[in-house]
């Protein structure tokens, strides 16, 4: 019933929305943000962006624009033409990036890769621009490669647990924020070890649409916590403090692993987390991991990632640890 209401709620809010947007955006001199406007034959002229092999977008496709089109855009940009812009999807996404954008706190944090423009084709709202980061890697593919050191890993792991640390803060001046879905493929490093978090227009202040979530959307357990997860009928996340907390435990044991510890059952879940223990791993990052299939309010386990025992790592990996169970050895 809790969650009819909010969805009810959600959708009542997008029908108010729509019309608070275009009043905002398509009114001549009006709004905040400017809109790039093309046409159907400037847009087929566009050089598409191309992702990594191992990325793929499920929410749209990526355009070079070129600065030099538009007076007042002083630097590269990458547009995001969304597959989807249906009015309640484009509503949820323009009040995100309105809030975004008119909020200093989030226009101070340096991480946040925030959209600066919307574009339409042919007066049409399809998407939004938003810096081109130059020589830049993904995360995801940094924590997946079996070249890079566990240690530099999770250096990078700690800075997005401090990211996370600085945006739960904004609870206590109400502002209420999460990151929606967040997961390794949405932050992006620099060459001299910078971290930028991309797709904000998929993060969350508290109402609206629910949103898919890579790792939320994707587990069979934690949609029976009801106390602490909150989900529609059809699965989309209503998330919050606890359920970006445990998108982050997962991405801090998956690398550890070395696999998807997200489909494990609780069984296997747990009997890994002991296995762990053998191997004198902390008791608190333990027990953050415990936290997430239980009632108990996560927590961020970013202060406990130096102590993890980096001479075990390797028998830390969940293939050795099924090894040494096929063996008998645990």
């Amino acid at each position: 019933m809790m969650m009819l209401k909010r969805l009810a709620r959600a959708n009542f809010f997008c029908d108010r929305f729509i019309h608070l947007c275009y009043n905002m955006f398509h009114k001549k001199g009006g709004g905040c943000m400017k809109t790039i406007s093309l046409t159907e034959n400037q847009f087929k002229r566009l050089t598409p962006f191309r992702l990594s092999k191992d990325i793929r977008s499920t929410e749209g496709s990526f355009f070079y624009l070129d600065k030099g089109n538009w007076d007042y855009v002083r630097e590269e940009l990458l547009f995001k033409k969304l597959y989807i812009n249906s009015d309640t999807v484009m509503a949820n996404k323009l009040f995100t990036i309105s809030m975004l954008n008119s909020n200093d706190v989030f226009a101070s944090l340096e991480e946040f890769v925030i959209p600066k423009y919307l574009v339409s084709i042919d007066g049409i709202i399809q998407g939004f621009a938003l810096s081109e980061k130059k020589n830049v890697s993904n995360l995801g593919v940094i924590l997946s490669s079996k070249e890079i050191s566990l240690q530099q890993k999770l250096f990078l792991l700690e800075k997005v647990g401090l990211l996370l640390c600085k945006v739960h803060n904004l609870q206590k001046n109400n502002i209420s924020f999460s990151f929606g879905d967040l997961h390794p493929y949405n932050f992006l490093v620099d060459q001299f070890q910078n971290l930028f978090v991309v797709d904000l227009d998929s993060s969350y202040f508290g109402t609206g649409l629910p949103l898919s979530s890579y790792y939320l959307s994707t587990n069979r357990h934690i949609d029976k916590i009801a106390s602490k997860y909150h989900f529609s009928e059809d699965g989309m996340s209503f998330p919050d403090y606890n359920s970006d907390l445990f998108c982050y435990n997962m991405m801090i044991l998956n690398t550890i692993a070395g696999e998807n510890m997200n489909r494990l059952s609780l069984e296997d879940y747990y009997e890994y987390i002991s296995y762990l223990d053998s191997l004198c791993f902390s008791d608190k990052l333990l027990q953050s991991f415990h936290n997430v299939y239980t009632a108990s309010t996560n927590v961020n386990p970013v202060s406990f990632l130096k102590q993890i025992p980096m001479d075990r790592v390797y028998e830390a990996g969940y293939k050795v640890f099924q090894k040494k169970k096929e063996c008998g050895i645990i």
